[in-house]
């Protein structure tokens, strides 16, 4: 006997397959361009909302809030904060398909709070890591390139910039003079960032 967790009952699946709510939303989802590991997943969290709504007598069409504290509680039992962020956002797109039906007066899960996404901090090199960066760079095998090299090591680190907004540096973006670079980041939007001695001597 094999171990993990059992399949559904056959009789839980063809119920589930044969419920409405969900088979007029999987048709509503057909229409649109999602791969079939999305599909299944919406599937999925929505068929497991609406069995828990079921059984506790929780009118499926306009859940309390308190009602939705108590799910997202069940969701949250060893889950990652993004996990259950989509799943809601899933159940999010339920709602609002039955709100335009009509068969829902309004989506329950914006009076819901939601989790915060996690906020991981970027890894940073220490000086001694950088220090060595700045002397490889400058060992390289000709001039021009050790130059090149310690020139771009120089202003990532001392301008705190990205590698795409170092590549799509012109010339006519620094002013040395006034230690400042105009760069372009994401979005498109420009911004002013400044180094300092050791960046302008390197360019």
């Amino acid at each position: 006997m094999t171990g993990g967790r059992k399949p559904a009952p056959v009789a839980r699946r063809a119920a589930a397959a044969s419920d409405p709510r969900v088979a007029t939303f999987m048709q509503h989802l057909g229409a649109r361009t999602l791969s079939p590991a999305t599909s299944r997943s919406y599937r999925t969290v929505v068929e497991r909302f609406l069995s828990w709504c079921d059984a506790e007598r929780i009118d499926w069409r306009a859940p309390e809030r308190t009602d939705l504290r108590r799910y997202v509680a069940t969701l949250g039992d060893g889950a990652q904060r993004s996990t259950v962020q989509q799943r809601l956002a899933a159940l999010g797109t339920f709602y609002r398909f039955w709100v335009r039906q009509g068969s829902v007066t309004k989506d329950p899960l914006q009076a819901l709070a939601r989790p915060q996404r996690e906020r991981r901090l970027p890894d940073v090199l220490s000086a001694e890591q950088v220090t060595r960066l700045i002397e490889t760079a400058a060992s390289a095998e000709s001039p021009a390139l050790s130059l090149r090299d310690t020139a771009l090591v120089e202003l990532l680190y001392g301008a705190g910039l990205r590698i795409a907004e170092v590549v799509s540096i012109q010339v006519r973006d620094l002013d040395l003079a006034r230690g400042e670079v105009r760069v372009t980041g994401k979005g498109e939007k420009q911004r002013v960032a400044l180094f300092g001695t050791p960046c302008i001597s390197a360019l």
